[in-house]
């Protein structure tokens, strides 16, 4: 994992503010985290700085106080590997019409992130876990579409022991 970059999923922050770092008792996890992203380290793509703010929440003013840039999905590169990722989604012989329906909606960060992982070359973070593919699911997970890609995927605290955040 020397130098690699990462790519954050929402559910790697949200769940964070929500049940184990708030900001009053963990700030050193938020300081880590700001530090990691205005170093490049962590990148927050467009779509999860959207769903991120939509709530009006601590959350939502501490990322908008950071003044971060997003990467943008409209890249022509992103939008190659986001088809990519649909059209996996739409062969794949574990994945119903819901799980396609769900993740062909153009507001759903996941398929976007990892598009923009392989576009990139990052490595993703999430708190998903790997589902059982071994009969029909409605429930398209992160990791496994990674592994379909060979992208990296950690979860959240493979990422903190890589960026050597200290709570």
């Amino acid at each position: 994992m020397i130098n690699e970059t990462f790519i954050i999923d929402t559910n790697s922050l949200i769940t964070p503010y929500r049940n184990y770092y708030a900001f009053d008792i963990v700030p050193t996890f938020w300081s880590s985290m700001e530090q990691a992203i205005v170093s490049g380290r962590v990148i927050i793509l467009d779509k999860v700085f959207d769903e991120l703010v939509k709530n009006d929440d601590g959350l939502s003013k501490w990322i908008k106080s950071k003044h971060i840039t997003p990467l943008k999905s409209n890249d022509i590169n992103i939008i190659g590997n986001y088809t990519d990722v649909i059209n996996y989604i739409s062969e794949a012989k574990c994945y119903n019409v819901d799980a396609l329906r769900r993740w062909s909606e153009v507001t759903v960060a996941d398929p976007w992130l990892i598009a923009s992982a392989r576009t990139h070359g990052y490595s993703v973070v999430t708190l998903e876990t790997s589902a059982n593919l071994t009969q029909l699911t409605s429930k398209v997970k992160i990791p496994d579409v990674c592994r379909h890609f060979n992208i990296k995927c950690y979860n959240l605290y493979n990422m903190m022991r890589e960026l050597s955040f200290k709570l």
